[in-house]
């Protein structure tokens, strides 16, 4: 298995129906602290994630620290309000970080700009209902599709693997994201934890993930939701 020891960072994993029926007690024992829980599933036809919530009565039964993302595929304004929405709706006055994972390649001829303005309109909608928001992507989505506005403005989860993922969280590696840049780092998408019978991305939190956006934000959450609400206008 590859949990390490707890030293100056928090363990982690993202989970989603493709780790199966996963035994909690055994993930807490291991050394996880916290996990991400995919909230909706599909492309087209969008659904709720049939192991969402066992995977979330889990958390919470283990003590474990808990937020949930959906993978991003609108590519209008309407359709990532729709995006957002699915997710409020699931989740009722239950409040937890919600992550937008933006990584999808029908995305990437939208261009930066219109990246930027679907990220706002599902973050808008979420922030409306009063949840706290973060974006994930991977480094080469962080480096050529986000827009520094989105930079400046919200938290980030930040992908990257070494090219031989061997599962193990290396502190020193030159891979690991600056914590100006990521609240936290993906580094791997093959790690063995007991209580998952099989593989998991693996991640570690440098400042409080289950936060978000924390007791020290870059920006109020007041100023955050005036200027993404001016954003959309």
């Amino acid at each position: 298995y590859n949990v390490a020891p707890k030293t100056d960072y928090i363990h982690g994993i993202d989970v989603s129906k493709y780790q199966n029926n996963i035994d909690w007690k055994l993930v807490k024992d291991s050394g996880i602290s916290f996990a991400c829980l995919r909230a909706i599933q599909g492309s087209t036809n969008r659904q709720i994630d049939p192991t969402f919530e066992q995977n979330l009565a889990g958390c919470i039964e283990n003590k474990i620290d808990y937020s949930c993302y959906i993978y991003a595929y609108a590519q209008t304004h309407d359709r990532a309000r729709y995006e957002a929405d699915l997710v409020i709706n699931l989740l009722g006055d239950r409040k937890m970080p919600i992550w937008y994972d933006l990584e999808d390649s029908s995305l990437v001829p939208l261009g930066k700009d219109s990246i930027e303005g679907i990220a706002l309109s599902f973050i808008g909608e979420c922030k409306d209902a009063g949840f706290d928001v973060g974006i994930y992507c991977n480094k080469n989505w962080y480096d050529n599709y986000i827009s520094d506005f989105l930079k400046n403005k919200f938290k980030f989860w930040i992908a990257r693997y070494p090219k031989n993922d061997d599962g193990l969280y290396h502190p020193t590696s030159e891979l690991k994201p600056s914590k100006e840049a990521a609240l936290a780092w993906q580094y791997s998408s093959k790690g063995y934890v007991p209580g998952i019978t099989t593989l998991v991305d693996m991640d570690v939190d440098y400042d409080g993930i289950v936060n978000l956006i924390g007791s020290q934000p870059k920006k109020t959450n007041e100023e955050i939701v005036a200027e993404v609400l001016q954003g959309i206008a």
